[in-house]
């Protein structure tokens, strides 16, 4: 039998909330995909991260919005959270 061929799957290249939400065409539609308010995603986008929910696993925001599109990077998303509670922790 004939070894299948698979095609390598490219590395992620969205790796910021920005980004990932400008390539769903926006707060309303990335929202409407997470079954959320365009609100809770503009919060998302004002403190610059995902809520901390999304480290703690209690949401998947990020998995889900890579199963849309693969090209965002998911450990991305989840290392931005780190870095700007990191930064607010120095900055108290």
């Amino acid at each position: 039998m004939a070894k299948k061929r698979t095609r390598a799957r490219k590395k992620p290249t969205i790796k910021t909330l920005q980004a990932a939400v400008e390539s769903f065409k926006g707060a309303e539609a990335t929202g409407r995909i997470l079954d959320l308010s365009g609100r809770a995603v503009r919060k998302w986008l004002e403190n610059g991260k995902l809520p901390e929910s999304e480290l703690s696993g209690r949401t998947t925001y990020a998995a889900t919005m890579a199963e849309e599109n693969p090209d965002i990077d998911v450990k991305a998303l989840h290392e931005q959270i780190k870095v700007k509670d990191s930064n607010l922790a120095k900055a108290s």
